[in-house]
């Protein structure tokens, strides 16, 4: 394949027959979440040892850790196999200064996301790890085991421990060196050591929270109708949209005892938008450090023209088709319209990958016809 030219002029016609368009009917459980299933953090401190003369300075983690290890422990966060020196031990060795003497360890945050489906005691999830002093990189680091606390505990004296963490480190990013992971496995992880449920059941009713792509008055309001004209309502108005992304169900006496199959009955309801004047765009997902892209088949782009680099674009719809000798007719005896027939990101992105448009140039690309309005679907960056 020859390099491509200083200004590549790339012009597709969709040639595929036209499809015609099919109203798709959608779950509630595609388009909302339930109000107290959302993912929670759990988090604590720890030390990381075994760096290679990366860790933290020897001057300053020994004040540091002793520093933050008591306002901790103050606070209901204990620190496993760790104590600040008092000022009745000032006469004998110093832990925090036996740890520091030299550049092996470092002072790090540990973090654990819980799931919004809640999780339970014994189950291993992955860390991720930071420096919050000067430690030029956690590689080759191994984390000493870590208590990790409730993130907000009502009684910071009764502060509630969830889990312990422990592990090699990795680095996902070889520019944020100071940034790591342990994945849950046999060399480590966190390992629950409580059960952490969501509530999600207040004064007897239910929040749904609508994703943020389908958020608006006509969304909430259509979805509370279909709720309240379904079975399940026993025909009284339990759904009430109280803002553009939120609707609260109130339980039926019936599902008292039992929330969790009358939430299974509400994401299953089946939403048909054209019922309700309603649209859903296709999604386009860009990973723009992996330079991955990912979308739907059906999303259109307009006639338009874009120069970037060392790349022009001119996307047209295809021409208009010759006489033919049968005319289509419509009900009313009328000649119909042909199918206008609209060109696909699908097609560009074939067409750049054929003369080996770099992922980053096609990803420009992409944004510029997306800012541009040229794109008809919502693109989400990772």
């Amino acid at each position: 394949m020859k390099p491509i030219m200083k200004h590549c002029l790339l012009a597709f016609l969709l040639l595929m027959l036209f499809a015609g368009s099919v109203s798709a009917q959608h779950r509630i459980g595609q388009l909302c979440r339930i109000k107290g299933q959302e993912a929670t953090m759990i988090r604590g401190f720890g030390i990381v040892a075994g760096l290679n003369g990366t860790g933290d300075n020897p001057r300053e983690f020994g004040p540091l850790a002793r520093g933050m290890i008591q306002q901790l422990q103050n606070s209901g966060f204990p620190m496993v196999g760790l104590k600040p020196s008092s000022p009745q031990d000032r006469g004998g060795p110093d832990p925090m200064r036996e740890l520091g003497t030299s550049k092996n360890l470092a002072f790090v945050e540990v973090m654990v996301t819980i799931p919004a489906m809640g999780a339970r005691s014994g189950d291993m999830l992955d860390v991720t790890v930071a420096s919050v002093n000067k430690a030029s990189s956690l590689e080759f680091g191994v984390l000493m085991i870590s208590t990790l606390m409730d993130p907000v505990p009502q009684n910071p004296g009764q502060a509630k421990t969830l889990g312990r963490a422990w592990g090699k480190i990795t680095l996902d990013n070889d520019k944020a060196k100071n940034v790591g992971t342990i994945k849950a496995g046999a060399d480590g992880g966190c390992r629950l050591t409580s059960d952490y449920i969501h509530p999600f059941v207040k004064e007897n009713c239910i929040t749904l929270v609508l994703d943020e792509k389908y958020a608006g008055s006509a969304w909430a309001a259509a979805i509370a109708q279909l709720i309240n004209t379904d079975n399940v309502s026993d025909g009284y108005e339990i759904a009430k949209a109280t803002s553009p992304q939120n609707v609260v169900v109130k339980l039926p006496n019936a599902y008292l005892g039992d929330p969790v199959k009358f939430i299974g009955l509400l994401e299953g309801l089946e939403i048909q938008p054209d019922a309700y004047g309603l649209e859903i765009l296709p999604r386009i997902v860009i990973h723009e450090r992996s330079g991955v892209i990912g979308g739907m088949e059906n999303v259109n782009i307009a006639p338009v023209f874009l120069s970037h680099q060392n790349i022009s674009i001119e996307v047209q719809n295809p021409p208009a088709a010759p006489p033919q000798r049968w005319i289509p007719m419509d009900v009313d005896g009328a000649m119909a319209d042909p199918p206008v027939v609209a060109p696909k990101l699908r097609a560009l992105c074939d067409t750049l990958n054929a003369v080996k448009v770099p992922p980053k140039d096609m990803i420009a690309v992409i944004k510029n016809l997306h800012n541009l309005g040229a794109i008809q679907a919502q693109v989400v960056y990772k």
